[in-house]
């Protein structure tokens, strides 16, 4: 049981990660005609766009990473029940830099395309209209927006 210690601290670590992201943006994730955007729906609802982009950020990011980081522990796993190898913290380290260089290189990738821009956000309020405005107040706060075609593109 000693050696599944490293998999449960990970387990744990990227979970509270992932909680914290939640909480401090929790986005509902809207699509239309190609166009889609990350609403924010945290409790921090009216913050400027930048703040609003960061936590939609690392939300994403830990998202992504939480999926890329599932092979590690059957990798773990392999080698230490089947080629019977004693893993070092280093050694163990060293498995997390292929996720972790894929998923910060995806996520910069997104970011650069999802930035919210005005001309982003006009087009976004035309297609969604008014559904998020509430006893007329406007609580269109986003943080990811853009075309889906301008992913291929």
């Amino acid at each position: 049981m000693r050696e599944y210690r490293k998999i449960l601290l990970q387990n744990c670590v990227i979970d509270l990660m992932l909680i914290c992201s939640i909480v401090l943006y929790g986005p509902i994730l809207v699509a239309s005609r190609g166009f889609q955007m990350a609403v924010n729906n945290s409790f921090f609802p009216d913050v400027p766009i930048i703040v609003n982009f960061i936590f939609a950020f690392w939300y994403l990011y830990f998202v992504s990473l939480s999926f890329a980081l599932i092979p590690v522990p059957f990798v773990y796993r392999y080698l230490v029940l089947v080629k019977n190898k004693d893993i070092k913290e280093f050694s163990y380290l060293k498995l997390y830099i292929i996720p972790v260089i894929v998923t910060t290189i995806h996520m910069g990738y997104q970011s650069v395309l999802f930035y919210p821009t005005e001309e982003k956000l006009k087009q976004a309020k035309t297609i969604f209209h008014n559904v998020f405005v509430e006893n007329g107040i406007d609580h269109f706060s986003t943080g990811f927006v853009g075309n889906i075609l301008d992913t291929v593109l």
